[in-house]
């Protein structure tokens, strides 16, 4: 089965760090700037442990035939990315010591690549996301809730 997901153009993306006053980044926000060019961008530095990217291909180009080779990697945590597909969230960001950072909405086409801390999302408008996280994932061992 395809998938194809319309969410308008995502490159470039006008990236926001959010970070703790002890300089920890706890997020990551992209902004769409409604902008086209071909290829993939990676929108995250190679070390963070989920990777994020944006690609726009054309009609007739292809990506060429791969596979990921295993690889040992430790984890430390579990992060997460919510893709806004449609609608209007607002997000709090808190820091490792469960104190809030600040608060941002995202809307359509936006992403946030959630690093450290804890969170929680406001359903401004009636919304539309994708979430995304390593795996194996048990809600029982790897959410807390405060």
């Amino acid at each position: 089965m395809i998938i194809t997901l319309k969410i308008g153009s995502l490159i470039p993306m006008k990236s926001l760090e959010i970070r703790d006053a002890k300089g920890v980044m706890l997020a990551v926000i992209f902004r769409n700037q409604n902008e086209t060019t071909d290829g993939i961008e990676f929108l995250t530095v190679p070390d963070l442990e989920l990777q994020v990217a944006t690609m726009i291909r054309r009609k007739g180009s292809e990506i060429s035939r791969h596979f990921h080779p295993s690889q040992n990697r430790l984890l430390k945590q579990t992060s997460e990315v919510i893709v806004i597909l449609d609608g209007l969230v607002e997000v709090d960001i808190y820091s490792d010591d469960l104190t809030l950072n600040s608060t941002h909405r995202l809307g359509k086409g936006e992403i946030i690549y959630l690093i450290s801390g804890g969170h929680g999302f406001r359903i401004i408008e009636n919304a539309q996301l994708i979430e995304v996280k390593q795996g194996p994932y048990y809600e029982k061992f790897d959410k807390t809730y405060f």
